[in-house]
Formats: C-alpha cells, structure tokens, sequence
C-alpha cells in the first residue's frame, strides 16, 4: 500500500471518530420512587373508621384549615400569609428559579442582532461626509454533546425544588398558625 492509502484510511478512521464524538449519549435522568412499606400496623383496619390508608395522589386542600369553620382562622391565615417575610423570601426564590429556566431555554436558539449607525463629519480637505452602517449579526451554539440541554434540565428540576419550598414554607406558616391559635383558644 501507498503512503496516500494509508493517510487517506487514516483520514477516514479520523472523520470516523470525530463523527461519533459527537453523538449525545447522554441518559435521560430517571427518577427513583422511595421504597414505601405493604402497610402500617394500626389498631383499626385501614379503609375502616377514622383511619383511611392515603395515597401519594391525594393533595391537601389549599385552605384546609376551613374545615374548622371559625373566620377568626381564616382571617388570621390570610394575614399571615400576606405578611411572611419568609414566604415572600421563598416566592422571590421561585420567581428566580423561573426566570433561570427561560434563560436557559435561551441557549438553545440563535440569537440575532441588528445594527444600525449614522455619521455625519466635516474636514477642511474632503468637506461635508456622510456615512451609514447596518449590520447583522447571528451566532448560537450547536449542543453536540448536551451541555445546554443537562443545564436545561437542571434549571426546571432547581425551579421544582423552589415550588416545593414554597409549598411547604406556607403549609408550615398555616399549622404554626392554627396551632397558636388552638392554643390560644383553649
């Protein structure tokens, strides 16, 4: 064989190479569910009396502290809510988080510029000079190997974590309120 077979296999085995360098492999993140018991050990039978087995789908009620009926712990509720510093805190933490998904949402389409100027000059030797400009610019990135799709993926899954914040920094406002004002009560 010649020297120019031999580069040339060589080229190929390189192109080769460079093409499945690019391939995204990258697995898709599988979320593991919590190992969870067959059942509790309970004096009364679930399903029966005041006992009911829950289940991961049965979302609490919004204002579940309504069930008691007293205005006085659903004003009381409203007013905390709406003076928490902490759940302001954990809602702007959230709003952040959003704002990051779009962002990195951003990344993954071209971006576009346009440019436009005007000039007007005077010199002792060529006199009055006008000039214009108008310029167009694109550029973007190519996510051969998923960089901006992982961080994609991480900004929706931090956004998530900041719902469930919030969730739970009011779900904790709400019984830290109602405990205080049972208390209060009795």
């Amino acid at each position: 064989m010649s020297a120019s077979c031999h580069a040339r296999r060589l080229l190929y085995l390189l192109a080769a190479g460079l093409l499945a360098a690019c391939a995204n492999t990258r697995p898709a993140p599988q979320v593991q569910a919590a190992p969870l018991p067959a059942g509790w050990k309970t004096s009364v039978a679930a399903g029966q009396g005041f006992w009911t087995t829950a289940s991961p789908s049965a979302a609490l009620d919004a204002a579940w502290w309504s069930r008691y009926n007293d205005p006085i712990l659903s004003r009381l509720q409203v007013q905390a809510e709406q003076g928490n510093p902490g759940l302001a805190e954990a809602a702007a933490r959230l709003r952040a988080a959003q704002s990051a998904v779009g962002s990195a949402r951003a990344a993954l389409v071209p971006q576009l510029g346009l440019n436009a100027g005007a000039a007007r000059g005077n010199t002792v030797v060529s006199g009055p000079t006008n000039s214009a400009s108008l310029g167009l610019a694109a550029s973007g990135e190519v996510d051969l190997w998923g960089r901006v799709a992982a961080g994609v993926d991480a900004a929706t899954a931090n956004a998530r974590a900041s719902a469930g914040d919030v969730a739970a920094a009011r779900l904790s406002l709400q019984a830290a309120v109602a405990q205080s004002y049972f208390s209060l009560r009795a």
